[in-house]
């Protein structure tokens, strides 16, 4: 294709995709021990979350168990204290 000379495609080439297709299927959701009485389903679809939902759960679980705390005290820091502005809990709960 010359810049000078653009050919023009007719849309019916571009979008040659049936509107009609079907999404791939997704796995079925694995039932988790029931909560408070209530059903859990762990479904991995993605559905109408956002790809935060995860860590937020996981974050919302460790604080409350304590998981991140323990295992920050179960870990020796190599790092001078005196340079140190966070905890080892802190450094574990960060996120890239």
């Amino acid at each position: 294709m010359n810049a000078s000379s653009p050919k023009a495609y007719p849309s019916s080439e571009v979008d040659a995709m049936p509107a009609d297709r079907t999404p791939p299927m997704a796995p079925p959701p694995l039932p988790l021990a029931p909560v408070g009485g209530k059903a859990v389903d762990l479904a991995c679809d993605g559905g109408r979350l956002s790809s935060d939902a995860g860590g937020v759960l996981l974050k919302a679980s460790a604080d409350q168990l304590g998981f991140t705390h323990d295992l920050a005290m179960g870990r020796k820091d190599p790092r001078d204290p005196r340079r140190v502005a966070g905890t080892g809990a802190d450094l574990l709960q960060q996120r890239g």
